[in-house]
């Protein structure tokens, strides 16, 4: 009788058991562990579900130890005796890049297909990083892009300028909302290429007292910017920069006073990548 008893009980018990199989729905959800949105409990994967980490960069504009102020009256770093008034400043910064200690670059996964030169002067349509970024005064938490390279980090790249082959591209053929059709005024001829930096800026150093527009283009005024990022991106996060920028570094060295436009350009650009720098 008790064995009947038992082996009635396991019936039972099996019955629930196939019941509730029977019953249960596998569940879809992300499984890739990169994505901001794994479910490490679902059972099958989802169609285009995943959401991944995005590549930013917070920026704070400085002008020595004090906040960049657009028309604010400031002193000459080489000369007190003179001042200028930054007006306005926009630049290009693209192709930013966490760099490993092994020397391997990873950027954004998304990609932007641009009519560009070729050697000859011919249109060719390629596909590049979508990694441009126009930055002002009121640039501040910027979404470069898709990221999906969770390591440690030694260092941060980029560059202020557009690089070729996308310098000689036509922003005809961009969408208006891109930085690279933003602002026609940023864009000189095919074979000129962007403006990388543009400049407004009144010097106050007697003899002179006027405005300058400093526009600064030309592959050979395309700057490099190096600097050591100690930094982990986990799994499912977000890649965040902090990067500030002290403008009163482009203009060391310049004399007001004396220094043409070509003069003052070429000491920007030498200064340029000295006014980056890493917020740890």
């Amino acid at each position: 009788m008790k064995k009947i008893k038992i082996l009635n009980s396991f019936s039972l018990l099996l019955l629930v058991i196939v019941l509730l199989t029977a019953c249960y729905e596998p569940q879809e959800g992300c499984l890739d562990v990169t994505a901001t949105n794994f479910e490490a409990d679902a059972d099958d994967e989802c169609p285009d579900c995943c959401q991944y980490p995005f590549l930013k960069l917070m920026l704070t504009h400085t002008m020595g130890d004090t906040s960049l102020t657009l028309g604010g009256i400031y002193q000459n770093p080489m000369d007190p005796d003179q001042y200028f008034k930054l007006i306005n400043a926009r630049f290009y910064l693209s192709d930013l890049k966490l760099v490993r200690s092994d020397g391997t670059l990873r950027g954004v996964n998304d990609q932007i297909s641009l009519t560009v030169l070729d050697d000859q002067g011919i249109d060719e349509t390629i596909s590049v990083e979508d990694n441009f970024n126009l930055i002002s005064r009121t640039s501040f938490n910027l979404t470069l892009g898709d990221f999906r390279a969770p390591a440690n980090y030694d260092s941060l790249k980029f560059y202020v300028g557009i690089p070729q082959p996308a310098n000689s591209a036509d922003p005809s053929l961009v969408t208006t909302d891109h930085p690279l059709q933003a602002d026609a005024s940023l864009h000189s001829t095919r074979t000129e290429g962007y403006v990388f930096m543009d400049l407004l800026l009144t010097r106050d150093s007697l003899p002179v007292t006027d405005t300058l527009s400093l526009k600064i283009q030309g592959d050979q005024n395309l700057i490099g910017v190096a600097l050591e990022n100690v930094q982990t991106v986990n799994p499912g996060f977000d890649a965040e920069i902090s990067l500030t920028i002290d403008y009163l570094e482009w203009f060391r060295g310049i004399n007001f006073a004396v220094d043409t436009e070509a003069e003052m350009i070429d000491k920007i650009v030498n200064n340029a990548a000295n006014a980056f720098s890493i917020n740890q």
